[in-house]
């Protein structure tokens, strides 16, 4: 087995999981509600069901988003920051509780907890048109994308991950 990033699917639902040598995991779930019921257990447990929160926690934050989206940029920014803010915590908090985890998780970890705002971010112009009922997309300064700066764009290992993939896609 290589380490990285593996998926399962039942029906027309997926989820992924991070496997790495040696791991020893068991998954427990209900078919009629796959992604909320499901459960590891075992070697590996902790950073799979760590990954599947947050994927729920993404699907949750969904009605906020759509909220924010009324903001002018300056507001829609600050809280975006503030938002990102706290997933960078969550993700050095996990690091200094699991320090022998491998960067190659780090980065996955990562990647779930920063890429789906990233994503509302790229298509914040459009959504705030539309939900705003505006006739011309908002004035936007260069800072607002400054984070493009710190990601990657050819990383072929997360190129079918979520949320790198819907980042790419808007």
């Amino acid at each position: 087995l290589d380490e990285g990033l593996y998926y399962f699917q039942h029906g027309n639902e997926n989820q992924y999981i991070y496997l790495e040598p040696k791991d020893s995991l068991m998954l427990r779930l209900n078919t009629w509600d796959f992604d909320e019921s499901l459960v590891f257990a075992g070697k590996g447990a902790e950073r799979n069901n760590i990954l599947i929160d947050i994927f729920l926690e993404t699907e949750n934050e969904r009605k906020s988003f759509y909220q924010l989206n009324k903001l002018a940029p300056k507001a829609y920014k600050s809280k975006i920051d503030s938002i990102v803010k706290l997933k960078l915590h969550t993700h050095a908090d996990y690091i200094e509780k699991h320090p022998k985890e491998t960067e190659g998780y780090f980065k996955i970890l990562k990647t779930a907890l920063t890429y789906p705002i990233y994503s509302r971010v790229e298509s914040y112009p459009i959504n705030h048109v539309y939900i705003a009922r505006k006739n011309n997309f908002p004035k936007i300064e260069a800072s607002f994308y400054e984070y493009r700066s710190r990601l990657n764009y050819n990383s072929s290992s997360l190129m079918y991950y979520t949320p790198y993939a819907r980042y790419m896609t808007n």
